[in-house]
């Protein structure tokens, strides 16, 4: 069975950027997966998440894993900056579909609430400027 790095096809040590890029590689190459690489994101992106996943993934300590926790500097912060944004439209794009497939209407409601909480943990990321 992969793990989650593997299904993103990253290594284990991968940047936020990594991730995010893996993740809209896959969305767009493969769409009805979405659902799927959203719960994936949800843990990678989200640094207590990532966490918690790697120090049992790795059978190790989860203090120790914690110092490799770093800030993003300001050019990787513009490059996140312009996910959120393809990320906002990419749930607005899918998101609009429930009216033409009302047996997803409900499935799609739970992901863009997902998708919502992803993109605040990675608005949190960003420190040098601001983000409306």
């Amino acid at each position: 069975m992969k793990n989650l790095y593997q299904v993103f096809n990253i290594p284990v040590n991968a940047s936020l950027l990594e991730i995010c890029k893996s993740y809209q590689y896959l969305c767009v190459l493969n769409p009805s997966y979405i659902f799927y690489y959203t719960k994936i994101l949800k843990i990678l992106s989200y640094s207590p998440y990532r966490l918690c996943y790697d120090a049992a993934l790795l059978n190790c300590d989860i203090r120790i894993l914690y110092q490799y926790i770093s800030s993003l500097e300001e050019e990787e912060e513009y490059t996140l900056a312009l996910f959120i944004s393809w990320i906002e439209d990419f749930r607005d794009f899918v998101y609009d579909l429930r009216y033409d497939y009302k047996k997803w209407q409900d499935k799609l409601d739970e992901w863009y609430d997902e998708v919502e909480v992803i993109l605040v943990h990675l608005k949190e990321r960003i420190e040098t400027f601001y983000l409306s």
